[in-house]
């Protein structure tokens, strides 16, 4: 089977160009043809570059399938199939699904073959806006690499290097952005109780972008900086050294369709801290994996965190060998593989 995929640039550090990156591996090894077609960074140029690659690996490849990976490139696959009626999958995370669609989108996923989702979560507001292709929906959640994120010493010349010698390291690992939210700033607000229990507690703020209640919090509560550290955007694989400089992982999202930083740091053996809603808890199997709580209620977030770093809740080796275990169980690649299995079944059925 020829299949064309369409994505985001994958060379990205983000949850989604993970997803697309273990979905591109996986087809290969099922001995399928796959072309990757990718929309690099970047405005206009760059889109009619995209374009255009869309277009010729469309008439010059002659794919039996294509999937598209973000709503966003759905007008492409539109237009394409005037051409040749070819079936098609597009793949929904979360927040892109939320706004109101424009009537292309709508009628593209509509006639999709597969619309591909990340979490119940996803689906429902799927279903919410189009009820109708709840028999297309195929459930794919996302997958941990066992040999990229294990248990591992602190890294004392990283610690050094960031200030974080015999400091109690609560981390948030995740892009930096005023028009999302993965809730930084409302770790930032439970500081204060959190430092007057654990003195030499430091929040690690690890990823690029930028936002403005972060500065501006920071820039009212000087003191309180001393305890914040800020990395901007970290090499990906430096990921697997950050997750293990820390004592605790939260981040308290209401945005995420998944997160797969909370099954990273799961597969590190760290204690994990996520919403109660949205499609945190799902990552966590319900709180089976870690902990929930009220992104909205910074109280909580203090007392859970505290919870976590208090001397008697520190996670011996075994302990952390055991939250590795079961999260490598249910989200490991043998089991992401045995899905993208059943789903190219599905579509080999279809074409």
């Amino acid at each position: 089977m020829k299949i064309l995929m369409v994505a985001g640039s994958l060379k990205s550090i983000g949850g989604i160009e993970k997803y697309n990156t273990d979905l591109f591996n996986s087809i290969t090894k099922f001995n399928h043809n796959v072309i990757l077609v990718e929309r690099f960074p970047g405005k206009f140029f760059a889109k009619f570059v995209f374009f255009l690659k869309c277009i010729y690996k469309f008439f010059t490849y002659k794919p039996d399938y294509i999937i598209c990976c973000h709503i966003n490139f759905l007008p492409i696959i539109y237009y394409l199939r005037k051409f040749k009626d070819i079936e098609y999958s597009v793949s929904i995370y979360g927040i892109e699904i939320i706004p109101e669609l424009k009537p292309i989108i709508k009628q593209s996923i509509n006639k999709a073959d597969k619309i591909i989702t990340i979490s119940n979560y996803t689906k429902n507001l799927i279903l919410k806006k189009l009820p109708n292709v709840q028999n297309r929906i195929f459930m794919l959640k996302s997958a941990i690499n066992a040999d990229e994120f294990n248990i591992e010493k602190k890294d004392a010349r990283k610690i050094n290097q960031l200030g974080l010698k015999n400091k109690k390291i609560i981390l948030t690992l995740a892009r930096l952005s005023t028009n999302e939210d993965k809730g930084q700033h409302r770790v930032l607000k439970s500081l204060p109780k959190i430092i007057e229990q654990i003195p030499n507690a430091v929040y690690l703020i690890v990823g690029g972008g930028n936002d403005d209640r972060i500065n501006k919090f920071l820039s009212e509560n000087p003191i309180l900086s001393k305890s914040v550290c800020l990395t901007g955007e970290i090499p990906k694989q430096e990921k697997n050294m950050f997750y293990n400089l820390a004592d605790v992982f939260i981040m308290p999202s209401k945005t995420e369709g998944f997160g797969i930083v909370f099954i990273e740091a799961l597969a590190c053996g760290l204690p994990v801290i996520c919403s109660d809603g949205y499609g945190c808890k799902e990552g966590l199997l319900d709180g089976e994996l870690g902990k929930l709580v009220d992104p909205e209620d910074t109280n909580s977030i203090s007392n859970v965190i505290i919870e976590c770093l208090s001397k008697e809740n520190n996670l011996s080796l075994s302990q952390r060998k055991s939250i590795r275990k079961k999260t490598i169980k249910v989200y490991g690649l043998k089991m992401w593989d045995r899905t993208i299995s059943n789903f190219l079944k599905l579509v080999n059925e279809r074409i």
